[in-house]
């Protein structure tokens, strides 16, 4: 009785060890009977299944990197450069990623696919010195969405990110982008240039506008302010004149005199009956009077 029931103990620990396993971190199993998936277990940690009838495959969820190395590909005007693409990706349907036989190596495959199909002719349509500047959204443009589809159809696999890694370029052909980025740069810096000097001569022409606006607007509040001022001269001239006639009258006839012969020199021929000398004589009486009133 002891072997016998030494193998029925060994059995049953052999069929309780065969009906245990471990799901890890950022994985899952897919437990299958009789070739068809009749569980998923997401959960990490231990967990059980049918000993001989079923068997547990698991599958990596996580976020996985996948590239193609370098791919040889040729530009219009016959460069050749090698594209290195890297495309993350995650499992999204784990039945229809077993079912597939699928694998990170045959994601690889896929991705190579995609770009010696696929991109090699949008390569084409540039030459070398705009391929090394062109930006890798514009590069896949809706092939990037094409391989997504692909990928989700075929391993149900959701694609994270796309993104071209690098653009080997051959040595012989590295002078020719140099120069392909100098002439670039020297065209970005001549059209800045241009918009600078352009943006200066406005600021000046501007300036110099508002500059003549501002004398006009002087001169005229000037000729105004001196219109008032004389008006006002007038006025007080005017008002003292009224007050004392006799002292103006003398006044005025100074003034004419100052005029008159105040650069010296001058001869004059008036008339008897002339204004100027009316003025004058009367300014004279004025002063006369000025000196003796009793006169």
């Amino acid at each position: 009785m002891k072997p016998f029931s030494l193998i029925i103990a060994l059995l049953v620990v052999m069929l309780g060890y065969a009906g245990v396993y471990v799901v890890d971190e950022g994985h899952l199993g897919v437990v299958s009977q009789f070739g068809r998936p009749v569980r998923i277990d997401e959960a990490p940690g231990l967990h059980f299944k049918w000993p001989l009838l079923q068997q547990v495959e698991t599958v990596d969820t996580r976020v996985q990197s996948t590239g193609t190395a370098e791919i040889a590909q040729q530009t219009n005007d016959g460069q050749p450069v090698n594209l290195d693409v890297v495309l993350t990706w995650q499992v999204r349907d784990s039945r229809r990623f077993l079912a597939a036989d699928a694998s990170p190596q045959a994601v690889a495959s896929q991705l190579r696919q995609w770009v010696d199909e696929q991109l090699r002719g949008r390569v084409k349509a540039y030459s070398l010195s705009q391929l090394v500047a062109l930006p890798a959204e514009t590069l896949f443009g809706t092939t990037a969405k094409t391989l997504a589809d692909q990928l989700d159809s075929r391993f149900g696999v959701k694609v994270d990110d796309l993104q071209l890694r690098q653009i080997s370029v051959p040595d012989s052909a590295l002078e020719q982008v140099y120069k392909g980025m100098q002439a670039s740069q020297a065209r970005i810096a001549t059209e800045l240039r241009a918009q600078g000097q352009a943006a200066a001569d406005k600021i000046r022409a501007d300036a110099d506008q508002a500059a003549r606006g501002q004398v006009a607007d002087a001169r005229t509040q000037a000729s105004r302010l001196r219109g008032e001022g004389e008006a006002k001269a007038l006025q007080i001239e005017a008002a003292a004149a009224a007050q004392e006639p006799e002292f103006f009258a003398f006044y005025q006839g100074l003034q004419a005199y100052r005029t008159a012969f105040g650069q010296g020199g001058n001869v004059w021929i008036l008339r008897p009956d002339s204004a100027f000398l009316k003025t004058m004589e009367a300014g004279a009486a004025a002063a006369t009077a000025v000196r003796d009133p009793s006169k």
